[in-house]
């Protein structure tokens, strides 16, 4: 039986590689989508954000993240993908209020004190 963990972490570090060869860039966020423009609630569903904690796990390249700490929130954006996680440090290397981490979710959320 194939490790499916392992399977998917390994195609999102080739996907992260992929796309840092690559000289396009995603647009900063100007709205929430949540997969598909104008389906379901916006940004607005969270409420005011300024102050609180906010874990974002598989962060990716970290935009809703650096969108949230934008508005105010601290966040900690967890992804397990050393090359995801290199695309979110290169695009929001000193985003005040944003805490990149490479790490499994389950594994940073295990820690006795988790940095959230």
């Amino acid at each position: 039986m194939p490790d499916v963990e392992k399977t998917i972490g390994e195609i999102w570090t080739l996907y992260g590689r992929h796309q840092l060869s690559r000289t396009f860039d995603l647009p900063e966020l100007d709205e929430w989508a949540w997969d598909m423009s104008q389906a379901g609630p916006g940004i607005s569903v969270l409420g005011e954000v300024a102050g609180l904690r906010v874990l974002d796990l598989g962060s990716g390249v970290g935009r809703y993240a650096a969108h949230l700490a934008a508005l105010g929130a601290d966040v900690t954006a967890v992804d397990a993908s050393p090359t995801q996680h290199q695309r979110a440090l290169t695009r929001y290397p000193d985003t005040p209020g944003l805490r990149l981490v490479c790490a499994d979710a389950v594994d940073h959320c295990g820690k006795p004190s988790p940095t959230i």
